[in-house]
């Protein structure tokens, strides 16, 4: 349980790391310049977000080899449209602001503008969000190792474990509770987590 534990955070965090970074930089990109950038990015995202995100994710893996490196991948995609969405709407809140105008009056540049002065002080509302979404990457991860489109035995994975044990389940019920049990309580912890730096770093 504790070895699955570690192979399904780590790979929940690193998928929403991608997801985060790609959500930075296509975010702030479509909020700052607007119009013909804003509405690219956005009309692909919306073709992404029209198709359920289980179907997309089952279509995915089963089109790639079902590997640790895809299987990230994947999860990264399906997070990007949202990470996206988040970081464009506290960007907007932004990008008129009289400190940002007064830069720009003295000659800022434009990267600089973005990466000194609107990135830092979107990234605490955009951080308390997305920790949230490290719960729905668990939760997808166990989801399609549960259909074995996801991480292959022998490595260990809580839904993997569950798909094996269904066979023993009532000759040997504690090899479904505490796969289930990790899933449920890692969810419901980064939950509280994200909700307490929420409320933390809300001004």
């Amino acid at each position: 349980i504790l070895w699955g534990g570690k192979t399904s955070i780590l790979m929940g965090l690193i998928s929403l790391g991608i997801a985060f970074v790609m959500g930075i930089i296509l975010g702030t990109a479509a909020a700052y310049f607007g119009k013909t950038v804003d509405m690219i990015i956005m009309r692909a995202l919306d073709v992404v977000m029209a198709l359920p995100i289980l179907i997309l994710m089952i279509t995915l893996a089963a089109v790639v080899p079902p590997t640790n490196v895809n299987l990230v991948l994947i999860i990264a995609i399906a997070l990007i449209p949202q990470e996206v969405r988040l970081v464009r709407a506290q960007v907007l809140q932004l990008i008129d602001k009289e400190y940002i105008e007064a830069v720009r009056i003295q000659g800022g540049s434009v990267m600089r503008i973005i990466v000194k002065h609107i990135i830092p002080n979107a990234i605490g509302p955009i951080i308390t969000t997305a920790m949230i979404d490290i719960a729905s990457a668990i939760t997808t991860i166990s989801t399609l190792s549960f259909m074995g489109l996801g991480i292959q035995p022998p490595d260990p994975e809580w839904g993997s474990m569950l798909s094996s044990a269904r066979t023993d389940m009532l000759r040997a019920p504690l090899l479904v509770v505490f796969p289930a049990l990790a899933i449920v309580l890692t969810s419901f912890s980064v939950n509280l987590l994200g909700d307490g730096l929420r409320d933390a770093m809300d001004p």
